[in-house]
């Protein structure tokens, strides 16, 4: 495709890690207006793309897919939705952010949002996005969350490689550290 589409950019990142990859792609290419994301398992609806990128065009510096808010159609087993909202729910306990899914992997930003807050960030792993969010709100960059049909797949979970008990472990270990992190930086 990026033979036929020279606007098409591909590149290897052998660095394990969706906050190392983006952060490394979108430092290298930091002059385009939009910058998006979607999980490669394509869990949302691919129809909802444009309206992503058009909300950024309305003025937006960040807009993010959520299954949790009024208009979302999420298929998830009970147990990954379970897990979600009480991270999302920690989220707002201890960090005060006000956004309802941090994770969900279809997200866009303007080129302000990343100039300013993309360098500020630390992980590499899954928490990225949630870390990317938490610094946008605190510095005041305008967010929408909007709703999006996501479902996943019986095959997908059977296939997961992630123990969610260390991941549970991961994401509390990253809350503190934020928490820290703002106090720290107020």
């Amino acid at each position: 495709m990026s033979r036929k589409h020279p606007q098409i950019i591909v590149e290897r990142h052998l660095e394990k890690g969706r906050g190392s990859a983006l952060k490394h792609i979108w430092l290298k290419y930091d002059s385009y207006d939009i910058y998006a994301y979607m999980d490669i398992d394509l869990a949302t609806d691919l129809n909802l793309f444009s309206s992503l990128v058009r909300k950024i065009n309305d003025g937006y510096n960040l807009v993010v897919g959520s299954r949790y808010i009024p208009g979302a159609q999420a298929e998830r087993s009970l147990k990954r939705r379970f897990m979600s909202q009480v991270y999302n729910i920690l989220l707002r306990t201890i960090l005060g952010v006000t956004f309802k899914d941090a994770q969900c992997g279809f997200k866009a930003f303007d080129l302000a949002s990343i100039k300013k807050i993309l360098p500020q960030t630390h992980d590499t792993g899954w928490f990225w996005d949630t870390e990317f969010m938490i610094l946008a709100e605190k510095k005041g960059f305008k967010t929408l969350e909007m709703p999006v049909a996501w479902r996943e797949t019986r095959d997908e979970i059977r296939k997961s490689k992630v123990s969610p008990f260390t991941e549970v472990l991961r994401q509390l270990k990253n809350i503190n550290d934020m928490r820290v992190r703002l106090k720290t930086n107020q």
